[in-house]
């Protein structure tokens, strides 16, 4: 009968399931480093670009700008706490709140290439440069579709419609970008 043999390099039991690599310990390791770096910049830099309201008024004059070349003329009031925009289709006016406004796309994308050890402090600034241009021009396109996607004659499938693109573009376009980001010049590094 042969003898199996240990998980890790050490001789040791691993922390994760055997088959996830000779080296299972420190790639848990790896992924909790990520984790804590990630949730350290993450939370401070949502917090700070989600009190300030300088974000939500260049993502509702963008999607007023949308708006009006796509030949829906829209107001926009900027005297009030939060930007409103006033389209013809839509008999309320839309406010574009701090959750509207990108703060929490541009956190996530920002601390997600911050917690990005293994790759160079350049690399990561310029990721981090790259994902915020990303998101400002992503978010107004964003809000023009929602708001063009409205339907005056069935509100509830518009609530509807703006909570899933909200929701899924938070999510994949941050993947997306990332994933770019990350992998892009790969190939590139194994050739050499």
């Amino acid at each position: 009968m042969k003898k199996r043999k240990p998980a890790n390099a050490k001789g040791g039991a691993s922390l994760l399931p055997l088959g996830l690599g000779k080296d299972s310990n420190s790639e848990l390791l790896n992924v909790l480093k990520f984790v804590a770096l990630f949730a350290l910049a993450f939370f401070p830099l949502q917090y700070a670009l989600s009190s300030t309201p300088t974000l939500s008024a260049p993502a509702a004059g963008s999607a007023k700008l949308l708006l009006d070349l796509s030949g829906r003329p829209a107001g926009l009031d900027l005297s009030g706490p939060t930007p409103v925009l006033s389209v013809s289709e839509i008999s309320n006016p839309v406010e574009i709140i701090p959750l509207c406004s990108g703060a929490t796309e541009l956190a996530a994308v920002i601390a997600l290439v911050f917690a990005s050890v293994d790759r160079t402090p350049k690399r990561r600034i310029a990721g981090a440069i790259a994902g915020s241009l990303a998101i400002l021009a992503f978010n107004p396109a964003r809000i023009f579709l929602t708001l063009s996607l409205y339907d005056s004659a069935n509100p509830v499938a518009s609530v509807f419609a703006h909570d899933v693109l909200f929701r899924f573009s938070l999510v994949a376009f941050i993947a997306v970008f990332y994933a770019i980001w990350y992998y892009w010049d790969l190939p590139r590094r194994k050739e050499k």
